[in-house]
């Protein structure tokens, strides 16, 4: 009827001719210029029907992009998408990221937060085991400190930059098999540190052949040289001989003095004594002249020394008159006479060495010529050589200086027996004119490592204040390295002082 009220339900209530007009439940519609269903305020209409482009909602904040209303997802774009006055809050791209307080760049996994943006101590990654170390982290190297520290869940495992290499030692040596190793922090159970063994086999010796072991004269390469019976093995037997004393001595410098097989020929190999110390080492006993051994009493018995034979007894080499194989088998450059203490273990009193002009043998020296110095030349100083005078029919004794010094003698022709005339002999001997070994000399210089007034050869001593019976004395001199320490020996064989003896030791280098 006329009077009725207009409401929204398709009637004309009030009989104004048109149906829900001024409807009195007419709802308010906005403006929706973007068509995402929400409008803007302002601009509204009121209607019982939404007119185009109008929503019933005004809570648009963006009319101009249908993607911002409330209803939008919220993504990282520095858009208020959703409309609820914040910006990329709870974005649905937002990344996810990690507590980083010890700043190694890796985060802790247990402490996250979601944002658009990096927040302050935060990263993205989630692998650090300790948040507190700035050396443990995902990215670290491992090394052996009992620590996680790539946070692989192990603790200083095998891939340790500074793990250890072991080496399989089956035999507990001490040294293991290259061809078996494992890396680890600390030493396993039957590993060693240190590799190269050649037998790690305890059934077969192998706990006595190692790198470490010195080698010997066994056919075994007990040092895992790679060469069975070489270095110090060398001279240790007649297996593993050495050409001499000096090829010794080059292959092992730290060799002592002492017994050594050599086989300086190739004809079979035998025992010598090596003096490896005195000037620069390498000399090779091939003769010793006792004092008191018959065989060193002259001509009479030269024979002891004309062969080339072995002659005496090799246990005995510095005790009694010895000649080694060494004599007339092994070749060499210098000869060496050392005057010791009698007795194999008399100290050596004082050495000289001559060179024998070519390479050869003792006995072939001997025959064919003997070092001496002559007239004013009388006296070597330093360590130099003295003089090698060849072939000649005659010579002076080795260094000779002094008042009954003055008499040559000629070496007979066989040779062999030449040196029994720089050796001892009784005082009271007459073959040749000879009255005994060593008379007392002064060259200004010491005989090497001996005393100044030392002596090595046998003087003749024919003036008329020495007989040559008689040792000779030199003209107030204590002498050091002669029979008689203080005076001479008398007509009837007694000394005035203290009688002083020692061996003649010959060696070949």
């Amino acid at each position: 009827h006329p009077g009725s009220y207009e409401i929204c339900d398709g009637v004309d209530n009030d009989c104004d001719g048109t149906a829900d007009d001024n409807a009195i439940n007419a709802s308010t519609w906005y403006i929706d210029n973007d068509g995402d269903g929400f409008g803007s305020p302002g601009g509204n209409v009121s209607g019982c029907d939404a007119p185009t482009g109008y929503a019933a909602s005004d809570t648009d904040c963006d009319d101009t992009s249908a993607a911002i209303n409330p209803l939008a997802t919220e993504t990282c774009d520095s858009l208020d998408n959703d409309c609820d006055g914040a910006i990329d809050e709870d974005a649905v791209d937002a990344s996810t990221w990690y507590a980083d307080l010890d700043g190694d760049g890796y985060g802790n996994a247990t402490s996250q937060s979601a944002s658009c943006s990096q927040p302050g101590a935060h990263v993205l990654d989630a692998t650090d085991c300790d948040d507190t170390n700035q050396q443990v982290n995902s990215g670290a190297a491992e090394v052996c400190d009992s620590i996680d520290n790539n946070c692989d869940g192990v603790v200083d495992e095998s891939t340790a930059t500074d793990a250890s290499t072991w080496y399989l030692d089956a035999d507990s040596d001490g040294y293991g098999l290259d061809s078996s190793t494992l890396n680890a922090c600390t030493q396993p159970g039957g590993y060693a540190s240190v590799g190269g063994d050649c037998n790690d086999d305890l059934s077969t010796g192998g706990g006595s052949i190692n790198p470490g072991e010195v080698e010997t004269c066994d056919g075994l390469d007990n040092n895992c040289s790679g060469t069975a019976d070489d270095g110090e093995a060398i001279g240790g037997g007649a297996s593993c001989a050495g050409t001499d004393c000096l090829a010794i001595v080059n292959e092992v410098s730290t060799a002592a003095d002492g017994t050594y097989y050599i086989d300086p020929d190739g004809s079979g190999a035998f025992e010598v004594y090596c003096d490896m110390t005195t000037n620069g080492g390498g000399w090779t006993l091939v003769m010793n002249v006792a004092p008191n051994d018959g065989n060193s009493v002259g001509y009479n018995n030269q024979a002891f020394w004309t062969t080339d034979n072995e002659n005496g007894n090799f246990s005995a080499r510095f005790s009694n008159d010895y000649k080694s194989q060494a004599a007339y088998r092994l070749a060499g450059d210098f000869l060496l006479i050392e005057s010791a203490d009698v007795g194999s273990a008399g100290s050596v009193l004082g050495w000289r060495r001559w060179p024998m002009s070519t390479t050869r043998t003792l006995d072939s020296f001997f025959s064919t010529g003997i070092v001496g110095v002559h007239g004013t030349d009388s006296c070597e100083t330093g360590s130099a050589d003295a003089v090698d005078v060849g072939t000649t029919s005659s010579w002076d004794d080795i260094i000779r200086q002094g008042t009954c010094l003055h008499s040559d003698v000629n070496p007979s022709s066989s040779g062999h027996g030449d040196t029994i005339r720089l050796t001892t002999i009784p005082a009271n001997n007459t073959d040749n004119n000879m009255s005994g070994f060593a008379s007392c000399i002064n060259c200004g210089a010491p005989w090497q490592g001996g005393n100044t007034y030392m002596g090595v050869d046998r003087a003749p001593c024919n003036s008329s204040i020495c007989p040559y019976h008689f040792i000779c004395q030199m003209p107030s001199v204590d002498c050091l390295g002669n029979y008689c320490n203080s005076h001479y020996w008398t007509a009837a064989g007694a000394c005035t002082g203290s009688p002083t003896v020692w061996n003649s030791r010959f060696f070949v280098r």
